[in-house]
């Protein structure tokens, strides 16, 4: 059974979050039932987050709690920390997660960072030792190429296939580790860099969505590569942290816009019986005699829980809204409001 399923149950389950749709839900589990069973395949550790899915997916449609605890039990999650403490630093490799050859290390380490339970200060010193070195690491010219640069050189010297030294399928699935385990400055730079340099052709002015970037760091294949499309995931959800269900009621904003910006706005369509309405989110920031003062609106609710997580950018906070609460592991502001349509707040930071 090929991997990939895996992820598409994780899928799957978000659809019916953003629907509430049970009739698609009873369909997608009775296939990946049928599929997976007797056999979830690891996929970069998301057989752990699908396994929870699943379980979900059978508890809303009214199997007993044995249906949901058979995919835990499937996947072996009493096992993760051993499993986990296996592959961290595997064969000797510092900072680097499940290496098998190695002189030889890809992109596919970074997939890693997205299981939930993966600690933040070793996805920070993975990402600090591999994907923003620019000697032996994965850094190209500000992006993060699919291997690390001494292989890379090998495969040059050799006179192998360097038609993939950048994709923008792995640098979603990359990136978006690198959003859910928390190190937000290094996803920030990797992602507007890849959007500035690959995303756009200087020679034509216009935005481009290439299928590769070669060793030479010319486009390579299909110039209209749906492979971009992860990228919209990268901003909505990674620089905008937006996330909604409605299923349990909530709608979340939990920002970590780039310092460089102003502000960034979006409309959020929401369908519930039917009828779409949508709701608003601005950030605005500006900077003023060493203070930043971020401001965070939301018009337009419609689920009973509202959270605001705005991003302290790793400074001290100087000033809040009430009501707020410090997350040192996320390094946002938690703010928690019921049944509330519109909701402002502002904080200011300091260095």
């Amino acid at each position: 059974l090929w991997g990939g399923v895996t992820a598409h149950a994780i899928g799957a389950w978000k659809i019916y979050e953003h629907s509430g749709d049970l009739a698609f839900l009873g369909e997608a589990y009775d296939f990946y039932r049928a599929l997976m069973w007797t056999n979830t395949p690891g996929w970069w550790g998301h057989k752990y987050e699908a396994a929870d899915c699943l379980g979900n997916m059978a508890l809303e449609l009214g199997y007993p709690q044995s249906e949901a605890d058979h995919w835990q039990e499937m996947v072996k999650a009493d096992n993760f920390d051993s499993w986990f403490n296996s592959m961290w630093e595997k064969n000797g490799v510092k900072h680097y997660f499940g290496a098998g050859n190695t002189n030889e290390f890809g992109w596919s380490t970074f997939a890693y960072l997205s299981m939930k339970n993966f600690p933040p200060d070793l996805a920070r010193n993975m990402v600090e030792t591999w994907a923003m070195d620019d000697v032996v690491g994965f850094n190209r010219q500000g992006q993060m190429g699919t291997k690390d640069l001494v292989w890379w050189q090998q495969l040059i010297e050799d006179g192998e296939n360097t038609n993939f030294m950048i994709t923008p399928d792995t640098y979603y699935i990359a990136l978006k580790g690198m959003f859910a385990s928390g190190v937000y400055d290094h996803a920030l730079t990797l992602t507007l860099n890849h959007l500035k340099n690959y995303n756009f052709k200087p020679e034509w002015g216009i935005p481009c969505a290439p299928e590769a970037v070669s060793a030479d760091y010319e486009f390579h294949g299909d110039a209209f590569s749906n492979f971009n499309a992860g990228k919209i995931l990268l901003i909505l959800e990674g620089i905008f942290g937006l996330s909604y269900s409605v299923v349990d009621n909530s709608f979340t904003v939990a920002d970590n816009m780039p310092p460089e910006w102003s502000f960034m706005e979006t409309y959020v369509p929401i369908n519930e019986g039917g009828e779409t309405r949508w709701t608003r989110v601005r950030v605005d920031r500006e900077e003023q005699g060493g203070v930043v003062t971020k401001s965070v609106h939301v018009q337009g609710n419609t689920q009973t829980t509202l959270n605001i997580e705005p991003w302290m950018e790793g400074k001290t906070l100087q000033s809040a809204t009430v009501g707020g609460e410090t997350n040192t592991v996320s390094g946002h502001i938690d703010y928690q409001f019921s049944n509330q349509a519109g909701q402002s707040l502002q904080i200011q930071l300091t260095d």
